[in-house]
């Protein structure tokens, strides 16, 4: 198993999302679909990964995105719990832990990508 937020998880995270949805019957758009990722205070460094879904295909990157693109922010503790599916994302939520930024619009219309992405992670 890989270490968690390393070269090989992230390796790991994209070939796990890419073949859920080889086997399943979503359709990737045509136009591009962001969702990133910021952690904070991992060994006192911020962290910062966007997956990036579309006809094309599935990539990360770790550019910082703008205050517009669909980003999740959480601290380090909490990221970990909700990898490890000790946590669920709406208590984290509900609760503060996790902070929503951006516009979710495109994501909330393919939920079924958001469900793949939230498997792939507590999988790995």
């Amino acid at each position: 198993m890989a270490e968690l937020l390393s070269k090989q998880w992230f390796d790991e995270l994209q070939n796990t999302i890419e073949d859920a949805i080889s086997q399943s019957d979503i359709q990737l758009p045509d136009d591009e679909i962001t969702l990133s990722q910021l952690i904070t205070d991992h060994d006192g460094k911020d962290i910062s990964y966007s997956i990036i879904m579309s006809k094309q295909g599935i990539h990360i990157t770790f550019d910082i995105p703008d205050a517009t693109t669909p980003a999740l922010i959480t601290d380090y503790e909490t990221y970990v719990g909700l990898s490890a599916g000790a946590i669920e994302i709406s208590q984290a939520i509900f609760s503060g832990k996790v902070h929503i930024r951006g516009d979710f619009q495109s994501l909330v219309k393919n939920r079924q990508l958001l469900q793949i992405i939230g498997d792939a992670l507590t999988s790995i």
